[in-house]
């Protein structure tokens, strides 16, 4: 949950970032968020595997429920930079727009405090 939040200001970051400098500093943040939730997630998901003895069928859905969203988000990436922008870099709206889903991301998942 803390690493999304980070994540989330790294996009803000990102969105202001009008120096080279500040650009390294937010992909920095990134990384460094990126890098705790990978560790977390992919421990936390070997720890509630609801069958030990079938682990690849587990797997293939949580694969899933990664991948599904990594090939729509495009298509909302598309729509948000083209927003109320005629020649369709609306980046900041795009870095928003990530940095709230982070945030809703980090809403629902803080509470979770660990694994039954």
């Amino acid at each position: 949950g803390g690493s999304t939040l980070v994540f989330g200001v790294g996009l803000l970051v990102l969105a202001h970032a009008d120096t080279v400098a500040l650009f390294y500093v937010a992909e920095i943040i990134l990384g460094f968020a990126y890098g705790i939730y990978a560790a977390v997630d992919n421990a936390l998901v070997v720890d509630v595997l609801p069958d030990p003895d079938k682990p690849g069928k587990d797997l293939g859905v949580i694969n899933i429920a990664n991948s599904l969203p990594q090939s729509l988000a495009p298509a909302l990436g598309l729509a948000l930079l083209g927003f109320g922008s005629s020649g369709g870099e609306n980046y900041t709206l795009l870095l928003w727009g990530a940095a709230g889903v982070a945030a809703v991301g980090a809403a629902v998942i803080i509470p979770i405090r660990g694994v039954r």
